[in-house]
């Protein structure tokens, strides 16, 4: 979130992509985590809107908000 707030957005997209997958390959193949299932669910979703805020300033100061309430607990834990 440092980065898609500092306009470094193909940056942020690039790391949690390689985070996500690696994250879910050794899922896959070693810790079939439902926690983590759940997580990289998650994950995923902000690979999506972090896409959506490169072409939206006003998806993009959203995104922020929303990952700051969901950090304070603010917003439900789907």
């Amino acid at each position: 979130m440092d980065l898609q707030k500092r306009g470094r957005l193909a940056e942020a997209q690039e790391l949690l992509a390689a985070r996500y997958l690696t994250s879910r390959t050794l899922n896959e193949a070693e810790y079939r985590s439902a926690e983590l299932t759940r997580i990289l669910v998650k994950l995923k979703q902000v690979l999506q809107d972090l896409e959506r805020t490169r072409h939206d300033a006003h998806a993009s100061r959203d995104l922020q908000l929303t990952t700051q309430l969901e950090a304070l607990g603010y917003l439900g834990d789907d």
